[in-house]
């Protein structure tokens, strides 16, 4: 993991990760490094102004994220990014940062590039959403198709409304899901992609997205014609919450996959006793990755250091 805080010549192949402070750094640098890219960290407003391609990632409050932001002068860099149409990437909090304000964060304002309030999910389905939800993408997405994605949030845009300040400026293109309600996934415009659900937790279809983004985005034009809003079916409700609303969702039930462990190895039996090697963790967990599991469990039953 390489951390930058000063300017240096960008490549093509290199993605500079915005350290907002509230952000799972680890998986998007590993992620980049899975597609071939170099995902380097920097806080330097220098940095994220001159850089070819640049992400937002974010998790946490959205006041605390933007209370960084400007605490490190990124706002004035990522404004002028997504203005001129560069490729900018946001993830999470990041999507939601663009917009006017938040439930989460009273008095807060966002960077107002995305004329919407960020709102609290319906209070009658669980929250946070914590898991995979499906996607579905507008037909105008150059990035998106749709798909099942990785979603762990309180928060999300319920809709938004055409630029007040820009009659003229391009329309954002959405991708919805549905928690309860309708809200929107993704927006993107020209170059700029941005999403409430994470890409580098979202298996085989959130690492197209990313690949997606870096082929396309640095020739990417903006678009005037309105997009399709995509409408998300209602799914079928299923029990009832004691307030008497049903708990409707799009999220798919979870599958977590566990391996007991012993020496670095796989094992197998019945309360520990007779165990056979059952092959190696690493290799497995990649079988598990291809196959779906949305988590895995390591158990060691020695207890060992290793």
């Amino acid at each position: 993991m390489t951390v930058l805080s000063t300017p240096i010549t960008p490549t093509p192949a290199t993605v500079y990760i915005v350290k907002t402070g509230v952000a799972n750094l680890g998986s998007v640098v590993a992620t980049m490094s899975r597609i071939g890219a170099e995902g380097v960290i920097t806080e330097d407003p220098a940095v994220v102004a001159a850089a070819t391609y640049v992400i937002v990632p974010g998790v946490g409050a959205f006041g605390q994220a933007m209370e960084r932001v400007r605490h490190l002068g990124l706002d004035r860099a990522i404004k002028e990014r997504v203005n001129a149409n560069r490729p900018t990437m946001f993830i999470c909090v990041g999507q939601q940062i663009l917009g006017n304000s938040s439930d989460e964060s009273e008095g807060a304002v966002g960077l107002q590039l995305v004329n919407g309030h960020v709102s609290h999910l319906p209070k009658h389905v669980r929250v946070p959403q914590q898991g995979w939800n499906r996607v579905l993408s507008a037909p105008e997405s150059l990035y998106l198709t749709s798909g099942y994605a990785y979603f762990s949030n309180s928060y999300a845009f319920l809709s938004i409304e055409p630029e007040q300040n820009q009659p003229a400026a391009a329309p954002w293109i959405p991708s919805v899901s549905y928690h309860g309600a309708q809200f929107i996934a993704s927006l993107e415009r020209g170059a700029v992609l941005a999403t409430q659900f994470h890409p580098e937790l979202s298996g085989a279809y959130g690492l197209q997205i990313y690949k997606a983004w870096l082929a396309k985005s640095a020739t990417a034009h903006l678009s005037h014609v309105i997009p399709t809003v995509p409408t998300f079916p209602t799914p079928s409700p299923s029990t009832s919450s004691t307030n008497g609303h049903p708990s409707s969702s799009g999220l798919t039930r979870r599958i977590i996959p566990c391996m007991d462990v012993k020496d670095g190895k796989i094992v197998k039996g019945i309360k520990f006793q007779g165990l056979v090697e059952a092959g190696l963790p690493d290799l497995r967990a990649s079988e598990y990755e291809l196959q779906g599991a949305d988590e895995i469990v390591v158990l060691d039953i020695s207890a060992t250091d290793e």
